[in-house]
Protein backbone atom coordinates (compact mmCIF):
# COMPACT_ATOMS: atom_id res chain seq x y z
CA UNK A 1 0.00 0.00 0.00
CA UNK A 2 1.41 3.35 -0.93
CA UNK A 3 1.18 6.27 0.89
CA UNK A 4 -0.61 9.63 -0.17
CA UNK A 5 2.51 11.66 -0.86
CA UNK A 6 3.77 8.33 -2.91
CA UNK A 7 0.86 7.37 -4.51
CA UNK A 8 0.06 11.30 -5.59
CA UNK A 9 2.22 11.23 -8.79
CA UNK A 10 0.84 8.22 -10.28
CA UNK A 11 -2.96 9.37 -9.39
CA UNK A 12 -2.08 12.67 -11.13
CA UNK A 13 -0.59 11.24 -14.16
CA UNK A 14 -3.98 8.72 -14.13
CA UNK A 15 -6.17 11.80 -14.46
CA UNK A 16 -7.53 10.48 -10.98
CA UNK A 17 -8.23 6.88 -11.86
CA UNK A 18 -7.13 5.01 -8.68
CA UNK A 19 -7.07 1.53 -10.85
CA UNK A 20 -4.67 2.81 -13.87
CA UNK A 21 -2.44 4.55 -11.00
CA UNK A 22 -2.25 0.94 -9.48
CA UNK A 23 -1.15 -0.24 -12.83
CA UNK A 24 1.31 2.58 -13.51
CA UNK A 25 3.09 2.12 -10.04
CA UNK A 26 3.67 -1.54 -10.62
CA UNK A 27 4.57 -1.13 -14.46
CA UNK A 28 7.02 1.82 -12.80
CA UNK A 29 8.48 -0.94 -10.08
CA UNK A 30 9.13 -3.43 -13.27
CA UNK A 31 10.70 -0.66 -15.55
CA UNK A 32 13.34 0.44 -12.53
CA UNK A 33 14.13 -3.01 -11.85
CA UNK A 34 14.54 -3.92 -15.99
CA UNK A 35 17.54 -1.02 -16.27
CA UNK A 36 19.67 -2.36 -13.06
CA UNK A 37 19.77 -6.14 -13.47
CA UNK A 38 20.19 -6.58 -17.45
CA UNK A 39 23.09 -4.37 -17.23
CA UNK A 40 25.05 -6.94 -15.47
CA UNK A 41 23.82 -9.72 -17.65
CA UNK A 42 26.12 -11.24 -20.31
CA UNK A 43 24.07 -9.66 -23.45
CA UNK A 44 26.20 -6.73 -22.22
CA UNK A 45 29.31 -8.25 -21.82
CA UNK A 46 31.01 -6.69 -24.38
CA UNK A 47 29.12 -3.64 -25.48
CA UNK A 48 28.74 -2.54 -21.65
CA UNK A 49 31.11 -4.25 -19.13
CA UNK A 50 34.45 -4.54 -21.15
CA UNK A 51 34.85 -0.81 -21.88
CA UNK A 52 33.21 0.88 -18.77
CA UNK A 53 30.89 -1.10 -15.90
CA UNK A 54 34.18 -3.17 -15.04
CA UNK A 55 36.49 -0.02 -14.49
CA UNK A 56 32.60 0.94 -11.72
CA UNK A 57 32.93 -2.55 -10.36
CA UNK A 58 36.77 -3.59 -9.63
CA UNK A 59 38.28 -6.92 -8.27
CA UNK A 60 34.78 -8.48 -9.33
CA UNK A 61 33.55 -10.77 -11.99
CA UNK A 62 30.19 -9.72 -13.64
CA UNK A 63 28.70 -12.80 -13.04
CA UNK A 64 29.55 -12.29 -9.20
CA UNK A 65 27.84 -9.05 -9.70
CA UNK A 66 25.00 -9.99 -11.73
CA UNK A 67 24.45 -13.02 -8.89
CA UNK A 68 24.35 -10.49 -6.34
CA UNK A 69 21.92 -8.11 -7.73
CA UNK A 70 19.64 -10.85 -8.92
CA UNK A 71 19.41 -11.75 -5.15
CA UNK A 72 18.76 -8.27 -4.19
CA UNK A 73 16.62 -7.36 -7.02
CA UNK A 74 14.52 -10.67 -5.34
CA UNK A 75 14.32 -9.60 -1.79
CA UNK A 76 12.97 -6.73 -2.92
CA UNK A 77 10.21 -8.10 -4.87
CA UNK A 78 9.19 -10.10 -1.99
CA UNK A 79 9.14 -7.09 0.19
CA UNK A 80 6.88 -5.30 -2.49
CA UNK A 81 4.77 -7.49 -2.90
CA UNK A 82 4.52 -7.74 0.67
CA UNK A 83 5.33 -11.58 0.49
CA UNK A 84 7.01 -13.38 3.54
CA UNK A 85 10.69 -13.38 3.47
CA UNK A 86 11.04 -14.97 7.39
CA UNK A 87 12.54 -17.94 5.20
CA UNK A 88 15.22 -16.37 3.70
CA UNK A 89 18.78 -15.94 4.66
CA UNK A 90 18.12 -12.41 5.71
CA UNK A 91 21.45 -12.19 7.32
CA UNK A 92 23.03 -13.27 3.56
CA UNK A 93 20.80 -10.81 1.99
CA UNK A 94 21.90 -7.94 4.31
CA UNK A 95 25.63 -8.65 3.53
CA UNK A 96 25.27 -8.92 -0.33
CA UNK A 97 23.46 -5.01 0.07
CA UNK A 98 26.58 -4.37 1.84
CA UNK A 99 28.64 -5.89 -0.25
CA UNK A 100 26.95 -4.08 -3.46
CA UNK A 101 27.37 -1.18 -1.75
CA UNK A 102 30.94 -1.30 -1.19
CA UNK A 103 31.82 -1.57 -4.79
CA UNK A 104 30.37 1.75 -5.41
CA UNK A 105 31.19 3.57 -1.78
CA UNK A 106 32.78 2.77 0.93
CA UNK A 107 31.88 5.80 2.84
CA UNK A 108 27.92 5.14 1.87
CA UNK A 109 28.38 1.93 3.87
CA UNK A 110 30.14 3.67 6.91
CA UNK A 111 27.40 6.23 7.14
CA UNK A 112 24.60 3.62 6.36
CA UNK A 113 26.05 1.05 8.97
CA UNK A 114 25.80 4.07 11.22
CA UNK A 115 22.22 3.81 10.32
CA UNK A 116 20.88 0.14 9.99
CA UNK A 117 18.69 -1.13 11.97
CA UNK A 118 18.48 -4.76 9.93
CA UNK A 119 20.74 -6.42 12.25
CA UNK A 120 19.05 -5.93 15.46
CA UNK A 121 16.21 -6.70 13.99
CA UNK A 122 17.64 -9.91 13.01
CA UNK A 123 19.06 -10.46 16.71
CA UNK A 124 15.46 -9.61 18.15
CA UNK A 125 14.21 -12.59 15.92
CA UNK A 126 13.98 -15.50 18.40
CA UNK A 127 13.67 -18.90 16.69
CA UNK A 128 10.84 -18.41 14.94
CA UNK A 129 11.02 -19.73 11.51
CA UNK A 130 15.25 -20.03 11.61
CA UNK A 131 15.18 -23.69 11.26
CA UNK A 132 13.31 -23.17 7.58
CA UNK A 133 16.17 -20.34 6.81
CA UNK A 134 17.47 -20.61 3.63
CA UNK A 135 18.69 -17.88 0.62
CA UNK A 136 16.11 -16.63 -1.66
Amino acid sequence: MLSGPRFAPYLAAAAGDADAAIELEWWNLQVASAFVVPLNSGRYHRPLWVPTLNQAFPGVTRRVLHEDFQKILGLRNRIMHHEPIHHRHLQADHDTVYRLLAHLSEEMVHELAARDGVPNLLARRGGVGQQRERDG
